[in-house]
C-alpha cells in the first residue's frame, strides 16, 4: 500500500473458489506475510482477505488481483 492509500499490488497464496463462511479465513493469516513499512520506497504491507462475486466487474485493485490468480491457478477460465 503506497503513502496515499492506494493498492500497488496484492499477492494470494492459495487462491480458492466457491462459498465462504467464518472458517473461510485461514487461521494463522498474519504468518502468510511479514506486515510492515518500508521507508524507502514509502509503501507499507498488510494482510487483506478478499472475497469477490465472479458474475460482478472488479470492485477494487485487491478484487482484479484476485481474478488474475484465479486465472494463472486455471482455478476460473477466461471470459471469451
Amino acid at each position: 500500500v503506497h503513502e496515499d492509500g492506494g493498492v500497488l499490488d496484492t499477492w494470494y497464496p492459495e487462491p480458492q473458489l466457491g462459498c465462504p463462511d467464518d472458517s473461510s479465513a485461514p487461521a494463522d493469516l498474519h504468518r502468510v506475510t511479514e506486515a510492515g513499512r518500508d521507508a524507502i520506497r514509502n509503501v507499507h504491507t498488510e494482510v487483506v482477505h478478499t472475497v469477490i462475486d465472479l458474475d460482478a466487474a472488479p470492485v477494487d485493485v485487491s478484487d482484479a488481483y484476485l481474478r488474475l490468480h484465479l486465472l494463472s491457478s486455471r482455478l476460473a477460465i477466461p471470459r471469451t
